[in-house]
């Protein structure tokens, strides 16, 4: 009864993830960047990231169930890790709209991937080998995401600026008294009650 707890509860966290990034779709904006040839048809996401998720889940439940937590705390916590990071890629790409640091952030993401697949390995072979399509997946991901940034390279240098722009340009008078900074909040609000 325990393990089926905790192949429900591991489940719930991969899965969660998944429902956390489904909040960034992707929408018109993406649909109007140059995409290479190989780019998948958006349908093609979902079912394969939901199966990613469950193979995930039950990977973690499989580490856990034969160690628990404190036999695997740097493995299991880094697949935590990975999962919040996971989230993060979706918001950084599809809500930020930033290709370009979407990037970086999906290589880190994908080095914490493999790290967490040799570590799962190492404590149960099969949770390893259940890792490896989310390795390759994301590593196709990461491909996909560098050629979107080569592909849109030219929006990314217009949005620019031409030269460094200075702080009161950035910041002027009128933009600060409708948005203070929240450090000048803070010191208002002290100001008050002392």
């Amino acid at each position: 009864m325990k393990s089926a707890f905790g192949l429900a509860g591991w489940l719930a966290a991969s899965l969660a993830a998944g429902f956390i990034g489904s909040r960034y779709m992707p929408g018109a904006w993406y649909e109007a960047l140059v995409k290479p040839a190989w780019t998948p048809p958006g349908w093609v996401f979902a079912p394969v990231w939901t199966v990613l998720y469950v193979l995930m889940g039950v990977a973690a439940w499989l580490v856990w169930s034969r160690v628990r937590f404190k036999g695997a705390r740097v493995a299991l916590s880094l697949f935590i890790v990975q999962l919040a990071l996971n989230a993060l890629w979706s918001y950084v790409f599809f809500g930020a709209h930033r290709i370009d640091l979407a990037f970086f952030e999906i290589l880190v993401l994908w080095g914490v991937i493999l790290i967490v697949t040799g570590l799962f390995r190492r404590e149960v072979s099969a949770a390893g080998l259940l890792m490896l399509p989310y390795v390759f997946w994301v590593g196709f991901a990461a491909y996909l995401n560098f050629a979107l940034c080569k592909g849109c390279s030219h929006m990314m240098s217009s949005m620019l600026p031409k030269r460094p722009m200075a702080w009161h340009e950035r910041y002027p008078a009128s933009y600060l008294v409708a948005n203070p900074p929240p450090v000048v909040v803070c010191l208002s609000l002290t100001r008050y009650c002392l």
